[in-house]
């Protein structure tokens, strides 16, 4: 586990200048340049039912009183990156594009996507001014672990019986709860950024953290199904909202031809003689 002044990493060791990737909603992330905010969310509006597996289990004492974790777990409010730079699954699961026939343009941009890179370190240092501030939490970032159901169940029920439910609520024992997933969900190769208030809080909305944007983002890559006008458009709208870094371009569903060397001209084949060697070459290999 490694730390900066402001902010503790958790199996990242070897992955501080690793390159990151998130693919934010194309609102959010002009949101983000607009108003300099990076948005984290509470686990309990993630999908997965199995997320903030601590806030799902009632305690059983000797006595066979029972009580819910979840009465001692600090406000957490998480953000998901990947190491995967490029993915077909994560795209089509985070962006939607659907070109219109005659236009071509996309007819559903509320739910298109744009990746990000940055790394794990840039990210860090863009958060300090807002933790000094005066914040009453700690951030932790941490590289997920793709475990069973049983497995996740099994690690939290140790640590719990260990430490009680008050120390397993909050600091970096929230933050690691927070970082199993189940391993249906690895393709992902996910890291997460979560914030861990240190007294009780609200987490029924989003947390708000002030920050420069240009101060951490390395690039930026509209969606590749765009066509190449409507990615212009967008990247011309970016340095409209002050975004000065760089863009790139996927080659993932670029069309493409492939050029093969072969040993003969088409004049052999069309006189015949390649078509007469070749079934004499299929006879003898039989």
């Amino acid at each position: 586990m490694a730390q900066n002044s402001e902010v503790t990493f958790i199996r990242l060791d070897h992955d501080m200048d690793r390159p990151i990737y998130r693919i934010f909603p194309l609102w959010a992330f002009e949101d983000m340049l607009r108003v300099r905010r990076l948005m984290l969310v509470p686990p309990s509006f993630f999908d997965d039912p199995f997320e903030d597996l601590p806030c799902k289990i009632m305690m059983q004492g000797p006595n066979h009183k029972q009580k819910p974790l979840s009465d001692y777990l600090n406000a957490a409010f998480c953000q998901c990156w990947s190491f995967e730079s490029e993915s077909d699954s994560l795209l089509r699961a985070y962006s939607r594009v659907t070109l219109d026939k005659l236009h071509r343009r996309n007819t559903e941009p509320g739910r298109e996507g744009v990746q990000i890179r940055t790394t794990p370190r840039k990210l860090a240092n863009a958060l300090e001014p807002w933790i000094k501030n005066g914040s009453p939490g700690q951030f932790y970032f941490g590289r997920v672990e793709y475990v069973t159901h049983d497995e996740a169940s099994a690690k939290i029920g140790a640590v719990l019986g260990k430490i009680g439910p008050y120390s397993m609520g909050s600091g970096e024992n929230r933050a690691q709860a927070l970082l199993l997933k189940r391993k249906a969900f690895s393709h992902e190769d996910e890291a997460r950024l979560i914030w861990v208030y240190r007294e009780p809080r609200d987490a029924s909305k989003p947390l708000t953290v002030n920050l420069e944007p240009n101060s951490f983002i390395d690039e930026v890559r509209f969606d590749p199904r765009l066509e190449s006008f409507e990615r212009i458009e967008r990247q011309e709208r970016a340095r409209a909202l002050e975004y000065t870094g760089n863009f790139s371009d996927s080659l993932l569903y670029q069309k493409a031809l492939f050029q093969t060397q072969l040993p003969w001209n088409w004049e052999e084949w069309e006189d015949g003689e390649q078509t007469n060697q070749s079934s004499g070459d299929a006879i003898e290999r039989e």
